[in-house]
C-alpha cells in the first residue's frame, strides 16, 4: 500500500503519523463524509462523535470481499450471508460515507474512485483488528494454563527450588510466571492483579492479602574472609559502627528494620553502595569492600566468604505467601500453595 501522510485537524487533534490505519481510515471517512467528526473505534464498531458515521468491522470486511469478488452473489457466498443482507450492508456503509462506492449495472459492478481509496485501509483496518482478537485469544487461554509468581529480588537464592520442580512435575500442563520485583512492589503487584500469588516479605496488610502459609529464615552478615572478623563464630552489631555496609537500597523493607537495630546499638550505619543484584552483592562482599547480608535457613559455604550470625538478636526475615483477599484461589493455585506449605 503507498505510503499516506495526512495532515487534519479534527476537534482540536492534530493527526499526522505516518501509517497508522485508524488515524487513515478516520480521516478517508472525514473527507467521505462532508464534515462528519469520527473519534474511535471499540468492540467491532468505528464510533462516530455526535451525528457522524458508525461502522462496524462486518460492514467492512462484506465490502472487501465484494471488492474482491465483484459480484455480491459470489461473496455473499463466500461469506455464508443472503445477497440481500450483503446489499443491505454495502448500501448501508455508502449512506453513512455519503458516497458510492461500487457502480452497478444490470450485470457487473466495479469499484468507485471513493471504493477505490477506502479498500487498503479497510484491508489494513480488518486484518489489525482480527491479529488484535488472534492475540487477545492466545493470551486468555494462556493465562488459564498459567500462574504468575511474584518473589522478592535474591530470593530465587533461598527458596527451596525442589518445589518448584516437584510442582512443574506433576503438573506440566501448567507454566508458572515468576517475576521478580524488589519486596514493596510484590505487594503492589498482587494488589494490582498483576500477579496471582505473591512471596511477601513482612510486614504486610492483612486488610489487603490473604496468607496461606507463613516461613521464618534467619539474616547473617556476609562478610569477606578477608576481613578481620571472618574468624568469628558469632559478630556483636555494636562491632560493625565503624564498617562500610552494602545493602539492597532503602526501598525495601527490610532497610528501616536495619537502621532501627542499629540506632538501638548506637551509631548510624554507613551505606557505602546499594545493588538489587544479590551476585553483584557477594561480588562486593568477597573483594572485602563492606558487609552485607545472607538470607537462609542457616550459615552456608561461598568461596571467598564468611556467612556469620548476629551475637545477641536473631533477626528474622518472614516470608508469607499471599494472594489478594478479593483473589479467588482456582484449583492450580491451590496446588501451588499446598506445595508449598510443607516448606
Amino acid at each position: 500500500m503507498a505510503s499516506f501522510m495526512p495532515t487534519e485537524v479534527f476537534s482540536g487533534y492534530l493527526y499526522d503519523e505516518p501509517r497508522n490505519y485508524l488515524t487513515h481510515i478516520f480521516i478517508l471517512c472525514k473527507m467521505l463524509s462532508n464534515g462528519a467528526e469520527t473519534r474511535g473505534f471499540m468492540q467491532g464498531t468505528i464510533c462516530p462523535a455526535q451525528g457522524g458515521m458508525a461502522m462496524d468491522f462486518r460492514q467492512l470486511e462484506n465490502f472487501i470481499e465484494v471488492s474482491k469478488q465483484l459480484s455480491f452473489t459470489k461473496a455473499s457466498n463466500n461469506l455464508y450471508i443472503s445477497q440481500q443482507g450483503i446489499s443491505k450492508s454495502i448500501k448501508s456503509l455508502e449512506d453513512e460515507l455519503g458516497v458510492p462506492l461500487f457502480y452497478r449495472s444490470a450485470s457487473t459492478i466495479s469499484l468507485t474512485n471513493y471504493g477505490t481509496l477506502l479498500l487498503p485501509y479497510a484491508k489494513e483496518l480488518v486484518s489489525g483488528y482480527t491479529a488484535a482478537l488472534a492475540e487477545i485469544s492466545r493470551e486468555k487461554y494462556s493465562l488459564k494454563n498459567t500462574i504468575r509468581v511474584g518473589l522478592t529480588q535474591g530470593m530465587v537464592n533461598f527458596l527451596p527450588g525442589h518445589l518448584f520442580g516437584q510442582f512443574t512435575q506433576n503438573h506440566p500442563d501448567i507454566k508458572l510466571r515468576i517475576q521478580e520485583f524488589n519486596d514493596t512492589d510484590v505487594d503492589t503487584a498482587l494488589k494490582k492483579g498483576e500477579i496471582d500469588i505473591g512471596f511477601c516479605v513482612t510486614p504486610i496488610d492483612l486488610s489487603h492479602f490473604t496468607v496461606h502459609h507463613t516461613h521464618v529464615l534467619n539474616t547473617y552478615f556476609m562478610l569477606s574472609e578477608k576481613h578481620p572478623l571472618a574468624d568469628r563464630d558469632t559478630i556483636d552489631l555494636r562491632q560493625l559502627k565503624n564498617e562500610t555496609f552494602l545493602s539492597f537500597g532503602e526501598s525495601i523493607k527490610g532497610h528501616s528494620s536495619f537502621l532501627e537495630r542499629c540506632r538501638k546499638a548506637g551509631f548510624v550505619p554507613n551505606i557505602g553502595a546499594a545493588a538489587n543484584d544479590f551476585g553483584l552483592l557477594t561480588d562486593l562482599c568477597r573483594q572485602n569492600m563492606g558487609i552485607s547480608f545472607y538470607v537462609g535457613e542457616k550459615p552456608v559455604e561461598f568461596p571467598g566468604l564468611r556467612i556469620i550470625p548476629d551475637k545477641l538478636h536473631g533477626w528474622d526475615y518472614v516470608i508469607h505467601i499471599c494472594t489478594a483477599v478479593d483473589h479467588g484461589v482456582n484449583e492450580q493455585e491451590a496446588e501451588f500453595i499446598h506445595c508449598f506449605q510443607a516448606w
